[in-house]
């Protein structure tokens, strides 16, 4: 799924991922003081819109009613959406394989990340072959 987020909202969806809770839009505001009100709110329309967001829950905010907010897309998926867009415009040639040794040279703690990357292909491996 190709997912396109403008600088804005981003910074909205980034609010809402690190909270790990429903937030209404005076706190997304409070927790990123570069956005004004009027603009957390057209965010959310928008992103209610296109379902990457969804009103999580009716509650007060001081004396008023208003909505609190979560997200759908979670933050992992959007960025492997990125990479996955990213990587189609670098190179279609890139293998799967080049692409992780070339990761696996960023890692701090290589041996840890090929110990983990081998149990899930052992898993992923069994769930091929019938094994669930």
């Amino acid at each position: 799924m190709k997912i396109k987020l403008s600088g804005r909202e981003l910074d909205v969806m980034t609010v809402l991922w690190s909270a790990k809770k429903p937030m209404v839009a005076s706190e997304i505001c409070r927790v990123n003081p570069s956005l004004s009100i009027n603009t957390v709110q057209a965010v959310l329309k928008g992103l209610l819109k296109r379902n990457l967001i969804r009103i999580a829950d009716i509650v007060y905010s001081g004396t008023v009613l208003t909505r609190s907010y979560e997200t759908v897309l979670s933050a992992s998926d959007y960025s492997i959406s990125q990479f996955k867009d990213n990587l189609a415009v670098i190179d279609n040639d890139v293998s799967t394989i080049g692409l992780i040794a070339v990761l696996l040279e960023q890692e701090d703690n290589e041996e840890e990340v090929i110990n983990e990357l081998e149990e899930l292909l052992k898993k992923r491996k069994q769930q091929l072959d019938g094994g669930d």
